[in-house]
């Protein structure tokens, strides 16, 4: 992963996606970089450890509401760890708290939520779109597994471009006002960054969005987040591809009769 940025802090509270954290900040280090993780105090940590280049700072707290105030005060000093850091990769909900308060601690610090080498690059128009709520990604190499399979046989089939549209969830616990807190911080950050990441496959483009989802919450609110920011991420607010394969129903199918042409085929 080739990064215009030295020194990197990567936040992950949360116990979801520590998997993820391990192979961007790997990824950031191996490219050069100076990477400090700092986690709350879960399991998911202990045993293998991170690669070379990488400094682990565990908070030593494994309630949410707890982490947070110990990452604040660690990283919102005026001489702490963000002070001369190029970028914060905010990089669970949990963490939104801290990416939203550093940005306006620190103005010319550049946070995300994933590293993306072109953030501003959206998603372009395609022949085939691909729409789905599973797909693997450095979270989950596993999920989606089976849309992924099922889009490589049809290259060199002469469809034209392919791009897919994955809407991953990110989810995140409802700890009454510090799952307020997150949720609210969460939706900000995404509405600022777009909360995508878009990048060149061998099966075509992958866009990569993330998608707020609240742990025992109900399904249908879940649906709509996923309309609403795919429709907030692509540049003309709909899917713009004659041809749609959509995974499953009451998903993909859901997402793909919100935002596809007028013209289009939804298979």
């Amino acid at each position: 992963m080739s990064l215009p940025y030295r020194s990197v802090v990567y936040i992950a509270l949360g116990p979801r996606r520590i998997r993820a954290a391990r192979e961007y900040a790997t990824e950031l280090a191996v490219a050069g970089a100076r990477v400090l993780l700092v986690v709350a105090d879960h399991p998911g940590w202990t045993g293998e450890p991170v690669a070379d280049g990488v400094t682990v700072h565990r908070l030593g707290a494994r309630n949410l509401r707890t982490a947070l105030r110990a990452a604040r005060r660690y990283l919102l000093a005026a001489d702490g760890p963000l002070a001369n850091a190029d970028l914060l990769l905010a990089g669970d909900a949990e963490a939104a708290p801290i990416g939203y308060a550093a940005r306006r601690r620190f103005p010319d610090l550049v946070v995300q939520h994933e590293p993306s080498a072109d953030p501003a690059r959206r998603t372009a128009e395609a022949d085939l779109a691909v729409v789905t709520p599973w797909y693997p990604s450095p979270n989950d190499p596993f999920a989606g597994a089976f849309v992924k399979a099922t889009t490589d046989t049809v290259l060199g089939a002469d469809l034209g471009r392919i791009v897919t549209l994955h809407s991953e969830s990110w989810l995140f616990p409802a700890h009454r006002l510090t799952g307020k807190v997150v949720r609210v911080a969460f939706e900000r950050e995404l509405d600022r960054t777009g909360g995508l990441v878009v990048e060149d496959t061998p099966e075509g483009e992958l866009t990569r969005v993330a998608i707020p989802y609240l742990i025992g919450g109900n399904i249908v609110p879940w649906v709509q987040a996923q309309i609403e920011r795919l429709h907030a991420t692509l540049p003309t607010g709909r899917i713009e591809a004659p041809l749609i394969h959509a995974h499953t129903g009451h998903y993909g199918g859901v997402i793909a009769n919100a935002l596809a042409r007028d013209d289009a085929r939804i298979v």
